[in-house]
């Protein structure tokens, strides 16, 4: 019980804290806000001096010629503008360096930093292009307003400190800075008066506002500040530089005589490098006291943050010593109850990373039925809250290992199911294929001879889909094929399982032969990126396929179409599903043709990735490694060369000759490249076997070697070069459309 107490003086004490370290950062911010505004007041200052000598400037336009001054007078001034920008740079500098400055004060640096430079550069280049003819009382203007944006930022500064106190000091240096303004533009009207020797009734009346302005601004200070700083300003802002200046500005409001012919009064009563200088005392006196209470003020805003400073470590001591104490205490309680919480944590995190991860992997693997699978319960005993956790948990576990079984037993199910389906429906084309076989012995018909072969190349399309289930069932299909086959004899097999076989150009191939393992399933994996790129391009285009031999001796397929590509993400996918395939699930049904291919590369170690084309459209690559090549072997005699696919026209038809038993030549006629406007190839019975793998037949007669599909071909072969002539006599030599003429028996 004694944790709820200590608990609670936690709080309390961070409550403080917390308190304390916001006390730090307002007193921190008030003293930013201070130093930045003892910078504005002293470039106040020395803008309005810089203001007062280019005043006096352009008044003694008339005696420069004897002058030693570049410039032309007796006034200096780069001196006051050096000065003035040094301050301004320095003001900059500090309104970036104070990082607790407050967002009104980072404002007014970026003023000093950005504007105000822009507006002295443009005043003075007007100043001294124009030699002295500039109006004074337009600078005067100018820099007023210069001068007025820099007193309204400390205004603005002295509202934005959080102590209202230190607000309230900081309004003493602000009334003495309005002051030291219109102390310093009497010092301008009167100088310009007197050397000019006239006073206009506008510049009288400026000189008798800033007269009284003087005057309340003096009253406010006296008002605001404290007895000591009254008494300071008393016995500092006086002799005789402030007599002197006095007796002239009041010598020169009581001989403003007559109006001239000009309207203006006459103002030469005194010398005025000695108002000038008399003034100019009054203003730094005023100055001094300005300095002093500034320096006041920043001491106790710094004195401030100390304190603040020291409160916030006195209470994190005493805070960190409660929390202390509380562990101390807490801990005894707690290590009864952390034991068996750690055993259940390290318990359930081993399960969920390794043992149920590792439980499921096995049982995705099982052939057959799954096993029984046992749950051991987490090593906690009691009969508290943690252990009733400990016995929800095995309870979970275990529903969870019996969820995985049913999910393996439901997996094997449907495979089996897979299975049964692939193997009838292989029987069934099986027997398909062989009774079109039988009716293309029979027929002689050659119309009827084509739709047989239309057939026959559509049951084995409906065979390659059956096998599909096999692989998604991860079960083998075998079609007898033993011997190893070159590999473009894989790839013409490939183009008898699609169905725009006629689209497909055959490039270059190695002769290179394939292990006779893996045979079946390369056609099956060639035949459905066919598909896939005659599918997903235009009908007009035809697609590539071609080989090369690679480095490690490995046999590189590229199926090349020319569609309108895929998006690069989307290509990435698609990788990623082709490297690793995983379970068939949802997407699978969608893309089967890609899982189909993934899933017998995967068996045979082969690798199959997209790219896109350099021109256009998209390249499927197979890498056949170079353990699954074999040797040269005696090579038979292919039953069609390799076309060129430069265009999609129909190419010709070629022969191939296959020596007789006695030496004669049979000449078989088989299609050349299937185009977009060729036939389907001819099938020819024994064209696969290596020469001299079956005992060769003695006969006599040459008729009687002879073959039925060398017969057929050749029919085949007349009946369409006939049919081709009537359609060229019914367009014409140049396409044009001629009379229809009876059809001719064949």
């Amino acid at each position: 019980m004694a944790v709820v107490p200590l608990a609670v003086v936690s709080v309390l004490s961070g409550l403080r804290v917390t308190a304390s370290a916001q006390q730090i950062g307002d007193s921190r911010s008030d003293r930013s806000l201070i130093r930045l505004a003892i910078r504005l007041t002293d470039l106040a200052h020395s803008l309005e001096e810089e203001r007062d000598l280019t005043s006096r400037y352009l008044a003694d336009a008339g005696n420069r010629d004897s002058r030693p001054d570049p410039s032309g007078s007796g006034i200096a001034l780069n001196r006051p503008r050096q000065s003035v920008d040094t301050l301004i740079d320095g003001t900059a500098h500090l309104a970036e360096s104070e990082h607790d400055l407050p967002e009104i004060g980072a404002r007014q640096g970026d003023l000093v930093k950005e504007t105000l430079p822009k507006t002295l550069s443009t005043l003075r280049h007007a100043v001294d292009e124009s030699q002295g003819t500039f109006p004074v009382s337009a600078a005067l203007r100018a820099y007023g307003d210069a001068i007025a944006t820099l007193i309204d930022g400390l205004e603005g500064l002295t509202s934005a400190t959080s102590d209202p106190a230190l607000a309230e000091r900081l309004r003493t240096v602000t009334a003495l800075s309005f002051g030291e303004e219109s102390i310093s533009l009497q010092r301008a009207l009167v100088a310009v008066a007197l050397e000019k020797g006239t006073l206009d009734t506008q510049e009288q009346e400026k000189l008798t506002n800033a007269t009284a302005k003087r005057s309340a601004m003096l009253d406010y200070f006296l008002v605001v500040a404290e007895p000591s700083e009254r008494l300071a300003y008393e016995n500092t802002v006086t002799g005789r530089d402030v007599d002197e200046s006095e007796r002239i500005r009041l010598l020169l409001t009581n001989h403003l005589a007559g109006l001239t012919p000009d309207g203006k009064r006459s103002a030469k009563v005194a010398d005025p490098r000695l108002w000038y200088r008399s003034i100019t005392g009054t203003t730094e006196l005023s100055r001094q006291v300005r300095k002093q209470i500034e320096t006041k003020v920043l001491s106790a805003v710094s004195a401030q943050v100390n304190s603040s400073i020291q409160d916030t470590a006195s209470n994190s001591v005493v805070l960190i010593l409660l929390l202390t104490l509380t562990i101390v205490v807490t801990r005894s309680v707690a290590r009864s109850i952390t034991t068996p919480l750690r055993s259940l944590r390290s318990t359930a995190l081993n399960i969920a990373s390794t043992g149920l991860p590792t439980t499921v992997r096995r049982l995705e693997n099982v052939q057959g039925e799954p096993p029984e699978l046992d749950v051991t319960p987490v090593p906690v005993e009691g009969t508290d809250e943690i252990a009733e956790v400990a016995r929800a948990f095995d309870t979970v576990h275990a529903e969870a290992v019996r969820l995985a079984v049913e999910q393996s037993r439901l997996r094997a199910a449907v495979n089996a199911m897979f299975v049964n389906l692939a193997r009838r429906n292989q029987s069934l084309v099986q027997r398909q294929l062989q009774l079109i076989d039988t009716l293309e012995n029979s027929e002689r018909d050659p119309d009827q001879l084509e739709n047989l072969f239309l057939l026959d190349h559509l049951a084995t399309r409906m065979r390659r889909h059956g096998e599909g289930l096999l692989v998604l069932a991860d079960a083998e299909s075998y079609r007898g094929q033993r011997a190893p086959a070159l590999l473009l004899d894989i790839a013409r097999a490939a183009l008898g399982e699609v169905e725009g076989y006629k689209r497909v150009a055959v490039g270059s191939m190695p002769e290179t032969h394939l292990a006779s393992g893996i045979i079946d399933d390369t056609v099956h994996l060639l035949a459905e990126l066919l598909e896939n790129a005659l599918r997903y391009s235009d009908t007009a285009s035809f697609v590539e396929i071609h080989a090369r031999l690679v480095d490690h001796g490995d046999a590189l397929v590229e199926v090349t179409d020319y569609g309108l590509g895929i998006a690069p993400e989307t290509l990435d996918g698609i990788n990623q599903r082709l490297e690793l395939p995983g379970r068939p699930d949802v997407e699978t049904s969608r893309q089967m043709g890609l899982f189909v291919v993934a899933r017998l590369a995967a068996r045979h170690g082969m690798r199959v990735a997209l790219r896109s084309s350099l021109s256009l459209g998209t390249v499927a690559e197979v890498r056949i490694p170079a353990a699954m090549l074999q040797s040269k072997l005696p090579r038979r005699i292919p039953g069609s060369p390799i076309a060129q696919p430069p265009t999609l026209q129909a190419s010709p038809m070629q022969e191939a000759t296959i020596d007789s038993p006695e030496g004669e030549a049979i000449s078989t006629t088989v299609a050349g490249e299937a185009t977009a406007t060729d036939t389907l190839p001819v099938r020819v019975r024994g064209s696969d076997l290596v020469p001299g793998s079956v005992p060769e037949s003695n006969t006599s007669s040459r008729g009687a070697n002879r073959s039925p599909e060398a017969i057929r071909a050749q029919l085949s072969q007349f009946h369409r070069g006939l049919r081709d002539g009537r359609r060229h006599v019914s367009t014409g030599p140049h396409g044009e459309r001629q009379e229809n003429h009876p059809k001719e028996n064949p």
